[in-house]
């Protein structure tokens, strides 16, 4: 009884990593290419490396220039906001929702988390959880002199994302 215990934890244990590694691999097989702009910002930290944080456009949105179901002063609570490619060569949002609304072809669905609201511009600040990617050791200066970014992600149908890379 005690064997089965034990090898019931190991393979319990085992099969937890694997199912994080494998919704990564998931979104990365199956998941819509989008191409973001950003801002490139802070590229160096002692203690993990060189990294750029990123700042996307799409981080703050003003509610008068997309459709939108927010409530006034409501705050911290997961949105689902819809991209489009419109006339440049990365996606643009033209929607934000508390429910994952139905999309069209060649829309993309990204999920995040409104931050806070501005009143007085009426601006909606978004965190997707896509804010830092790590680069070759020594090379992140090189990226902060850019004036602009473009970041492709992987996103699936429910607005899981990852970074696939930057350029």
């Amino acid at each position: 009884m005690r064997r089965f215990r034990l090898l019931f934890i190991v393979v319990f244990q085992i099969a937890l990593l694997l199912s994080i590694v494998g919704k990564y691999q998931y979104i990365a097989a199956s998941g819509m290419s989008v191409t973001l702009k950003t801002a490139p910002v802070d590229p160096r930290d002692l203690f993990s490396g060189d990294y750029v944080r990123l700042h996307y456009e799409i981080s703050e949105i003003n509610k008068q220039h997309v459709q939108q179901d927010i409530a006034d002063g409501l705050d911290d609570v997961p949105v689902y906001v819809v991209l489009e490619k419109k006339t440049h060569p990365w996606f643009e949002a033209v929607g934000v929702y508390q429910q994952p609304p139905r999309l069209r072809e060649g829309q993309a669905l990204l999920r995040g988390t409104l931050l806070y609201q501005d009143e007085y511009t009426g601006t909606l600040h978004i965190d997707y959880g896509l804010n830092r990617f790590y680069l070759q050791e020594n090379t992140g200066r090189e990226w902060e002199q850019k004036p602009f970014l473009l970041v492709d992600l992987r996103v699936t149908e429910s607005g899981d994302a990852i970074i696939e890379r930057l350029r």
